[in-house]
């Protein structure tokens, strides 16, 4: 890849970080410990130790930790991990910003008012455990240590390649390299879990049983600039759900197709298999790839002969079609079960007499023996 190609690359992508910075809660546990809250002596040393001891509350620790988390998810929703943090599309960077800073002003929020209050809640924490009160103030945090150690940021940067072919640059193309591939990891991880939690098993689907299919969509065609087969995928997934009813529950083809999209997606290489031939036969290879097992019957002319049919009063009842219609030449369902073959039917009319059966002739006439 040359650095012209890469550059146009690095172009359409902004990088974000996320510079959150949080306390542990809870520090080493010694012997002192032990001995002031229950009068035991336990030892301690290199190889074993006592564990750990908390002097925070953990539920308002707990709080700042499912914010950071918020602020991953809002960069993995559009981009893929990469050079330490996540390369988000162009198109997407301003809304993915506008989410980590809302992210960003709650969490400020919160640990003012954490600080404001640490004193009291430390207070509250300790007498709900006065067996442990003393341990818990030995290792507290000050509150002029929590305003140093607990922060919320994130950065927003445009990358440009080195003009050079030295290290760096080799090193910035072997990371724009593995990009696609964390996109398909992605895809696949996602599309695993829906098919998992919300298909496997069911007779339908909800609206919101694809959300995650149209996030996986979004990503996709935001990185196809990385690869034109990315774009080929998302491309298949609009073809796959463009004939699902607009309202109600997905079910029968719908459902299958939704099975078999996931199915393609959640294995990288076999996503990327099925991306080149949907470019060639569009979505005859969709279909392809999702019934698999799918065959054709043989279509037979329908023979038509006639029998004499006699009147319950011996009076020609004239002849009695019997025929084989024709099989009609279809393929199997998306389950990859075929349709049932057309039986043999014979036109007899209600007053006909049932036709006799003769019965089998003796082991000794088929020797030539009389019996």
């Amino acid at each position: 890849m040359s650095l012209q190609i890469l550059q146009r690359q690095l172009d359409q992508v902004v990088l974000f970080t996320i510079d959150v910075r949080l306390v542990a809660g809870s520090k080493r546990a010694n012997t002192e410990d032990i001995e002031q809250a229950k009068g035991v002596v336990l030892q301690q040393d290199e190889v074993r130790t006592l564990g750990s001891k908390k002097g925070f509350d953990p539920e308002r620790l707990a709080r700042l930790r499912r914010l950071r988390g918020a602020m991953h998810r809002h960069c993995r929703e559009y981009g893929s991990a990469f050079l330490s943090g996540y390369a988000v599309p162009d198109l997407r960077a301003a809304e993915v910003a506008t989410r980590l800073q809302s992210t960003v002003r709650q969490a400020q929020a919160e640990v003012a008012d954490l600080l404001s209050n640490y004193q009291q809640l430390l207070d509250e924490y300790c007498a709900a455990r006065p067996a442990w009160a003393a341990t818990i103030r030995a290792g507290a945090y000050s509150e002029q240590y929590l305003r140093t150690r607990i922060s919320f940021g994130f950065n927003a940067v445009r990358i440009a390649a080195a003009r050079d072919q030295g290290i760096a640059a080799d090193n910035l193309q072997q990371e724009m390299g593995g990009l696609m591939g964390s996109v398909l990891s992605d895809v696949a991880a996602e599309s695993a879990a829906l098919q998992r939690d919300s298909l496997q098993d069911r007779d339908s689907s909800t609206r919101k049983g694809l959300r995650p299919l149209r996030a996986a969509r979004e990503k996709l065609a935001g990185f196809a600039f990385v690869d034109r087969r990315l774009g080929s995928l998302a491309q298949m997934i609009d073809e796959g759900t463009s004939s699902m009813p607009p309202e109600g529950p997905r079910r029968g083809t719908s459902l299958a197709m939704l099975h078999g999209i996931c199915s393609i997606l959640s294995v990288p290489a076999r996503a990327l298999d099925v991306a080149g031939e949907y470019e060639v036969h569009g979505r005859e290879a969709l279909i392809a790839s999702i019934r698999p097992t799918a065959t054709v019957l043989t279509t037979t002319q329908p023979e038509v002969t006639s029998l004499p049919v006699m009147h319950p009063f011996g009076k020609p009842a004239g002849p009695v079609a019997v025929s084989q219609p024709e099989r009609p030449q279809k393929a199997a369902d998306a389950s990859g079960c075929a349709d049932r073959a057309a039986f043999t039917t014979v036109s007899v009319p209600a007053w006909a007499p049932a036709p006799s059966r003769r019965p089998a002739p003796r082991f000794g006439a088929l020797l030539g023996v009389r019996s």
